[in-house]
């Protein structure tokens, strides 16, 4: 682990990683980074930045849940009755500029937000400890807001508290937390929602599920602080498969409030806990699908928010102060030996614009590498070319097509055709879960054929190169 120059100067509640890569952290702080930010606060990869005035409600307010939605606007829920200096009851919208309310917030006694998630369509749900949302009946615990109202998700809400919201593989939504029913459906702390109803996951959970996380391969994995799950024990954290629970290992000795999923599908757990598996793990720990294992020396104090960013970082925020044996202010990352790296070079325009090629996410193992080509010729003949080795080979010395500038940089060590469409391409390859290709340099550039309406070939140009250093932790 590795603590930031400047930590925070209180506890980090929420954390969330943005599609660029940039994090989101949310908490019980005035300042992050040595700058003043109120509870909530962005890292850019080099510096911390407020998000505008942040909480502007009386002290204690504090920041617990934040998720993005496909607009980039960035979604924050806790305790605190303003944000940017307008009222915003318990939840508020950031877009990259300014603070707004969604609505009239929630309210009933001590309200709390909890939990937030996204759909795709642009709608947040919101969870936590609430009667109403909007005012609006049946939307105790739980509720969704279009843009413009709040509405009920199965006319009823919960009967408790949503700790934690995630969404499935294929769109339906998962609530976990302390509660008996959904939507009027017996529903043990965990329970299903498909868009038009609410299920149970078999016998669900006897205890509170406080994070939930889902699997490359669409398990899901709920912990929090329980017992039993689906009737046979489970010690703070199971797994469910689509049709049964089971234990991973013997758990943890105490709470588990936070979840990540590595690159490779290994899980990472932090919360309250100092034994996972019966291993001394201090309050954070990793699950590679058969044991559990430290992380260093883990955390003097509780973790309460895990997040992997899309390049594969991993954030920690919460109570702690010391990280693996060094000083980390309530929010650190973790550092490994064998980092997962993407450089690029060379690459020469074609009729379709610069032919530029990316990777969408960085190379782990355990992980799927892919990559994306465009501004590719509208109609093209493409070919993936990925090698160990570098070369400097003129495409001009191939084909008289190719124009002067168009450079191969690649070994030819495999050669794929890749469809190609409306000028893009794309290229996928599974990594191994292996350590063995850790560090392994994976050299890779498409070729675009241009052929005109006649099927001719008229051109030969490239792509940028990429080289690809798999990475581990």
């Amino acid at each position: 682990w590795s603590g930031f120059a400047r930590g925070a100067d209180l506890w980090v509640r929420g954390l969330a990683a943005l599609r660029n890569g940039d994090l989101i952290a949310g908490g019980s702080f005035s300042a992050i980074g040595g700058r003043a930010a109120k509870r909530i606060a962005r890292w850019d990869g080099s510096e911390w930045a407020p998000l505008g005035q942040g909480v502007t409600s009386t002290s204690g307010s504090t920041v617990r849940a934040i998720v993005e939605t496909p607009t980039g606007d960035v979604i924050a829920g806790g305790e605190f009755l303003a944000m940017g200096g307008i009222a915003a009851n318990h939840v508020a919208r950031w877009d990259g500029a300014n603070w707004s309310a969604l609505g009239s917030g929630v309210s009933g006694g001590t309200s709390h937000v909890y939990a937030l998630a996204a759909l795709d369509n642009g709608d947040v749900i919101v969870g936590g400890l609430f009667t109403a949302a909007g005012g609006v009946a049946g939307t105790a615990a739980i509720a969704r807001w279009d843009g413009a109202s709040w509405s009920s998700i199965g006319g009823v809400g919960v009967s408790g508290r949503v700790y934690a919201l995630a969404k499935l593989p294929g769109g339906d939504l998962v609530a976990g937390g302390w509660f008996a029913s959904a939507g009027g459906t017996t529903a043990a702390s965990i329970a299903r929602w498909n868009g038009s109803t609410w299920s149970a996951f078999g016998g669900g959970i006897a205890g509170a599920v406080y994070a939930i996380a889902i699997l490359p391969n669409g398990d899901l994995i709920a912990a929090g602080d329980f017992t039993m799950a689906g009737g046979a024990p489970a010690a703070n954290i199971a797994r469910w498969d689509g049709a049964t629970w089971s234990a991973l290992g013997a758990g943890t000795d105490l709470t588990i409030r936070a979840l990540t999923v590595l690159p490779n599908g290994d899980v990472l757990a932090g919360g309250a806990f100092t034994l996972a598996g019966g291993v001394a793990c201090n309050r954070v720990a990793r699950w590679d699908g058969s044991a559990w294992s430290p992380i260093e020396t883990g955390m003097d104090r509780d973790v309460y928010g895990l997040t992997t960013t899309g390049d594969g970082s991993v954030f920690a925020g919460g109570d702690f102060l010391v990280a693996g044996g060094r000083a980390a202010s309530y929010v650190t990352k973790l550092e490994t030996s064998c980092p997962a790296i993407v450089t690029s070079s060379g690459g020469c325009p074609s009729s379709g614009g610069n032919n530029l090629l990316v990777a969408s996410a960085a190379p782990w193992i355990g992980s799927t590498l892919r990559t994306a080509a465009s501004g590719l010729p509208q109609l093209a003949v493409t070919f993936a070319i990925t090698g160990l080795a570098v070369q400097s080979l003129p495409l001009a010395a191939l084909t008289p097509l190719a124009p002067p500038g168009c450079v191969l940089l690649v070994s030819t060590d495999a050669v794929e055709f890749v469809p190609t469409g409306n000028g893009a391409a794309s290229w996928q390859l599974a990594v191994p879960n292996s350590v063995t290709f850790a560090g392994v340099v994976l050299r890779h550039q498409m070729v675009p054929s241009e052929l005109d309406a006649f099927g001719n070939l008229v051109e030969v140009t490239a792509t940028n190169a990429l080289v690809l250093t798999i990475g581990a932790y």
